[in-house]
């Protein structure tokens, strides 16, 4: 696959960030999702969809999958499927895809001269991660977990490995003017 022409973008941050939602503004201009596999449960909250937020498998049908990048988080599997950014660069020139730190350096390490790889750093707080996984329905059980891994990993200082930050710890409208700055005027594509 090399295909220097094109492009993924790839949102990076803590859980609460605004990866998802940011990421679906960004189909208004015809930039799809990959769409990562993961063992994790449907949030009912969320109204989420198989196949649009993610693909929901076992863990067993992720780990024999020829992957690009998966780790485990929260005792979940995430990951990004071979077949998936193939599918998605055979009818796009960009796409986007949500990761961790370990997604981006794979990423960029199996892709290396071979498709160009954005990443696009969330900046919030840790009150401000607490606050939106309050507001998306999580357990307090899950919400400490995530924290205290977000703590351990460092997921709130890894805007070094990113091309761009956002800062979105304050309004909506502000991190998307700046997203959509980023992607359309500065020519990252």
């Amino acid at each position: 696959m090399c295909q220097k022409n094109k492009t993924i973008i790839v949102f990076l941050g803590p859980s609460g960030s605004g990866k998802s939602k940011l990421g679906d503004e960004l189909r208004n201009y015809n930039i799809p999702k990959l769409v990562s596999d993961t063992s994790r449960k449907i949030r009912i909250n969320d109204s989420e969809k198989d196949g649009v937020n993610y693909h929901f498998k076992s863990k067993e049908e992720i780990l024999s999958s020829e992957m690009v990048e998966f780790t485990e988080y929260d005792g979940e599997i995430y990951g990004l499927s071979f077949r998936e950014v193939q599918e998605k660069l055979n009818d796009f020139d960009t796409v986007y895809a949500i990761t961790e730190i370990n997604g981006v350096k794979s990423l960029r390490k199996k892709f290396e001269n071979k498709l160009n790889i954005k990443v696009i750093f969330l900046k919030i707080s840790p009150k401000t991660s607490r606050e939106r996984m309050q507001l998306r329905g999580d357990s307090e059980e899950t919400i400490n977990r995530r924290l205290r891994n977000a703590e351990i990993n460092n997921e709130y200082d890894n805007y070094k490995y990113a091309d761009y930050i956002i800062d979105n710890d304050g309004s909506f409208e502000e991190s998307k003017k700046k997203l959509l700055e980023i992607v359309l005027n500065k020519s990252i594509l």
